[in-house]
């Protein structure tokens, strides 16, 4: 009887190890991707952000050319919209 119980014991341990193996892997494989919509597709393969809309857009921060020339080491595609001077969507290429 004793070494049923542990051979039970063991199994218990055994599955609760094996079960997080898969959910630790399955979690370094994860692809992070997010859609925002109102159908509930997924999003395009090749983003990392998905917006779709019929009726409303995507809103830009808006800032002056000071501010815009404050940022220190804007990335590359960068979008903000000016609105002073020329306004207008920048983008930092």
């Amino acid at each position: 009887m004793i070494e049923f119980q542990s051979c039970t014991i063991a199994k218990k341990i055994m599955m609760r190890e094996l079960f997080m193996l898969f959910f630790l892997g399955g979690c370094i494989w994860a692809n992070a991707q997010v859609a925002v919509n109102t159908d509930g597709a997924a999003p395009d393969a090749s983003s990392m952000l998905d917006i779709k809309s019929i009726s409303k857009g995507v809103l830009l921060p808006r800032m002056t050319l000071i501010q815009r020339s404050a940022i220190a080491s804007p990335a590359n595609g960068l979008m903000i919209y000016q609105n002073d001077n020329s306004p207008g969507c920048a983008v930092v290429k």
